[in-house]
Parts: structure tokens; C-alpha cells; sequence
């Protein structure tokens, strides 16, 4: 241990202070031993009037005498010495002197807000335990009290921490998403950044058709509005998010997946239809609206001029009804596409790899990822279920339903199986 150290340690100067008494002990009792071994010799002399013993006693008073009063003053002499040259001023000789109760206690809050700020940059348990160890040495019980309250605000954070690297080790998205919610609200910005920040470094999110909700009818799909004269980027900014992190949400799910596979425009898209269906929207129907782009579009549910509509089969419908940007039937399907691929235009030369009925012997022609068209529609399955002798499928649709989960059955002889080619 380094002397500039030593009085900076309550277990030291808790030492010190006992040896401090040993000392002090010391001073008083062996003069006085000195003192009475001298008395008990002139008394025994005077006693046994014997000249010998008398002569004896009067040569070893002195000596005893002047080893009493050594034996008193020799640490005021050190202490005397060390002080006048300056050595060792702020060392063993110093704290020896200096360690009382309030001193020693002192060195322990020192210590405790030491390892109190180690714990709060590390927020790792082993450290935790230190820092507990030492706030657990201070003798102030109202100070105690104040450092082991900020310690656990601290520990809640430890065991936010831990929880991201159990996530790391085994991904649940309802777990990620709990989490995280929680680390956001965490009103210490500095922490809330570094954990979010350790949550996006370590734990890589997983996804799978079985972590959406595969069910058209289910509460979370029921009373939708389109995005109707409200835009995206608006109803995102509403609740707490924007464009760039459901970019980043839905890039996640498509990489979890392995980009360029069959899951990951479903994934995509299925991302898309929970985010929004979360604030109670769905993206509306409009002809002619593509966007085969990596991403959103913040400007979905902003007023377009329905310059389409001329190919509409009813142009007047078409004019007063498709105002709002957002998707056409095959729009939707090569957005989707598009961000499985993670490349622009990703679905435009990647769909006729295979062309036919929809299903053959009660089994499914199609798999996730490909494509049902008739001669004025196209959709995306999800999955397909043959033993309900159905597809699950995502898509586009006119009137007000815009996007949405769905059902297409085998028999529909309207409609074909094309494949889109992947790389599973």
C-alpha cells in the first residue's frame, strides 16, 4: 500500500487506532511498573536494613526513572522529529496520531463514494458487491442509509444489464420488446443511452413467422384506420418514433431472418402491419402507388393528385376515393419484395421463377414469400396452411381496406401460384 494511500483506508487507520491505545497503554503502565519495581527495592533494603540491597536500589533508580520517562515521551520525540523535517507527514506517523472514530469513519464514506462511482460506470455485480461491502463499514448510520439508497437505484440498472446479456445468449421478441420499453423510460439519459445502446451492440434479433400474430381476425388487426389526410412520419412522431427507426426495426427483422430469403419481405412486411396497427392504422389503398425503395415512406397518408385513375376501370370512384399515397395491389408486393432483398426495385426481375395452379392434391403450389396473381391482382403469402386447404396471405386491396392480413383458398381458380426466386 502507498503511504499517500494509508489514511484514505478505515481498516488501516481502524489498526492504527488499536495499536494508537497499545501505545498509550504503554506510556502509563510501564512507568508505573518502573516506578513500583523502584519503590518495592527501597522498601525491601529499608525493611531488611540491608546496605547492599540499598546501595543496588539507589544505582538502578536512576536508570528506571529515565527509562519511565523515555518510555512516556519517546513517541512525542518521533512525532516531534518526523515533523520538523517534514517526514512522513502525510504517512503511518501522521494517521497514527490522527486516527480517531470521526477520521476512520470518514476514510469509509471515502471509500463507499469511491467504489459507489466504480459500480456506476461498470454497473457489474462483482463490483456491486464491493461497493456494498465498504457503505456497510461506515459508522454514520444516516449516511449509510443515503449511500446504500443510491447503491440500489444503481443495482436496477445492474439488473437491466444482466437482463441483455440473458437476451444475447436467447432472443424472445416479447422479452426485446418489454426490455426495451423499460430502458427508455429510464430517466437518467446517460444510462438509458448506454443500455440501449449495449442492447442494439450485443443482442441480434431473431424473428420468425411464429413471432407475429398470423390471425386476420385478431383484436390487434380489428377497427384500423387508413392513413387518411395524417402522414406516417406524423403518427410515428406521435408515438415516440420516426421514419429512420422503423426503417431500422423492419432491416432488423429482415436480417434476422437472413436477407434474400423467402421469410424476409413477409417478415417485412408483416413488421410493417404491427407497427402501424399498434397506433391503430393500416396504410391505404391507392392506385398506382409504388414504392420500390429500401424503407418507409414518411409521406404515406398525405394528399396525391390521383393522376392514375385513367386506367381505373372506374375513374370516377378512382378520383374521389384513391387521394391518399400509400399502396396499389402490386405496389405492396414489390415494396415488400423489394425490402427482403434490401435493394431498391429488389422485386421487379424476381417473380415468374414458376407459374401454376395454386395448389396440387390438396397440397400448396406456393411457399412463403411467393406470389398470387390473377388477371388484376397480385398478393403475398404469408404461409400456406393446407389443412384448412388455404394461403395466408399479405396484401393491398381497393375500396377502404387498403393493407391487410388475409385468407385465399385453394379452389380460387381466378388466381395462379408465381414463385419468386430466393435463395432457400
Amino acid at each position: 500500500m502507498m503511504l499517500l494511500d494509508v489514511c484514505d483506508n478505515g481498516d488501516v487507520l481502524s489498526i492504527m487506532r488499536l495499536i494508537n491505545i497499545v501505545i498509550s497503554i504503554i506510556r502509563i503502565v510501564v512507568p508505573i511498573i518502573l516506578i513500583v519495581s523502584v519503590m518495592i527495592g527501597y522498601v525491601s533494603a529499608i525493611k531488611n536494613n540491608d546496605s547492599d540491597a540499598l546501595n543496588k536500589a539507589n544505582k538502578t533508580v536512576v536508570v528506571k526513572v529515565v527509562a519511565a520517562i523515555l518510555v512516556f515521551f519517546i513517541p512525542n520525540f518521533v512525532a516531534m522529529i518526523a515533523d520538523v523535517t517534514e517526514t512522513n507527514k502525510d504517512g503511518y506517523l501522521s494517521c497514527l496520531s490522527n486516527a480517531t472514530s470521526a477520521k476512520i469513519d470518514a476514510a469509509y464514506i471515502r471509500v463507499a463514494e469511491r467504489t459507489l462511482d466504480i459500480v456506476h460506470d461498470s454497473l457489474k455485480n462483482s463490483d456491486y458487491s464491493i461497493a456494498r461491502s465498504n457503505i456497510n463499514k461506515v459508522q454514520d448510520e444516516n449516511k449509510k442509509s443515503e449511500l446504500l439508497y443510491e447503491l440500489e437505484n444503481v443495482k436496477k440498472y445492474i439488473d437491466l444489464r444482466d437482463e441483455i446479456y440473458v437476451l444475447a445468449r436467447k432472443y424472445d421478441k416479447d422479452k426485446y420488446k418489454d426490455l426495451k420499453s423499460r430502458l427508455e423510460s429510464i430517466s437518467d439519459s446517460e444510462i438509458r443511452e448506454r443500455l440501449l445502446k449495449e442492447l442494439e451492440d450485443n443482442v441480434k434479433i431473431t424473428s420468425s413467422l411464429g413471432d407475429f400474430i398470423l390471425d386476420p381476425s385478431d383484436a390487434l388487426y380489428k377497427n384500423l384506420k387508413p392513413l387518411a389526410g395524417i402522414s406516417l412520419e406524423e403518427v410515428l412522431a406521435k408515438n415516440g418514433s420516426n421514419v429512420s427507426a422503423l426503417d431500422l426495426k423492419i432491416q432488423q427483422a429482415v436480417e434476422s431472418v437472413g436477407v434474400g430469403t423467402r421469410e424476409a419481405p413477409v417478415v417485412a412486411a408483416l413488421t410493417l402491419f404491427e407497427t402501424l396497427a399498434g397506433y391503430g392504422y393500416h396504410i391505404a389503398y391507392f392506385w398506382g402507388g409504388k414504392w420500390n425503395r429500401v424503407g418507409v415512406r414518411g409521406s404515406w397518408g398525405t394528399y396525391d393528385n390521383p393522376r392514375y385513375c385513367d386506367s381505373h376501370p372506374n375513374p370516377s370512384y378512382c378520383r374521389k376515393t384513391y387521394i391518399y399515397k400509400g399502396f396499389d395491389c402490386s405496389g405492396f408486393v414489390n415494396w415488400a419484395i423489394a425490402q427482403g432483398f434490401q435493394t431498391d426495385n429488389g422485386g421487379s426481375s424476381r417473380t415468374g421463377a414458376g407459374d401454376g395452379p395454386l395448389a396440387s392434391g390438396g397440397k400448396a403450389n406456393c411457399n412463403t414469400g411467393d406470389t398470387l396473381v390473377s388477371n388484376n391482382h397480385i398478393v403475398l403469402v404469408v404461409e400456406p396452411q393446407d389443412n384448412e386447404g388455404r394461403y395466408l396471405i399479405a396484401e393491398s386491396t381497393g375500396g377502404a381496406i387498403g393493407t391487410r392480413l388475409s385468407y385465399m383458398y385453394y379452389g380460387d381458380n381466378a388466381y395462379r401460384c408465381v414463385k419468386v426466386q430466393y435463395s432457400n
